[in-house]
């Protein structure tokens, strides 16, 4: 009974790619064309990823930057039509939500951005 469950067993393996080593053996291999070639596809898609990653993060960045280049020039034109003191302005925009934001996701991102490159 054993030895037709351990034949049934190499038959299951070989059809779903996998050989076995020797009939005593229950290690399995993978077999066929092509195996090798994969980790070498999969090295180039990881690569390929990281790539479009860096560009995106560089994109994003770019989008951060100008939407706090936006929300100070703003806010200094707001300041000078009320005349505000530069230390009030400069209090306000070390304070303003957005820019804290804005400031924590752009650290992130450099962080991110140089452990891929």
């Amino acid at each position: 009974m054993a030895f037709y469950s351990a034949i049934a067993a190499a038959g299951i393996a070989t059809a779903m790619g996998f050989a076995p080593l020797g009939m005593s053996s229950a290690g399995l291999r993978l077999r066929g064309p092509g195996v090798e070639g994969a980790c070498a596809r999969r090295q180039q898609l990881s690569m390929q990823m990281t790539s479009e990653r860096v560009a995106e993060i560089k994109e994003v960045l770019k989008e951060l930057e100008d939407f706090r280049s936006k929300i100070v020039d703003q806010s200094t034109g707001l300041a000078k039509k009320v005349k505000a003191k530069p230390k009030d302005l400069k209090k306000a925009l070390d304070t303003h939500p957005d820019i804290i934001k804005i400031d924590q996701a752009k650290e992130q991102l450099e962080a991110e951005l140089k452990t891929l490159e």
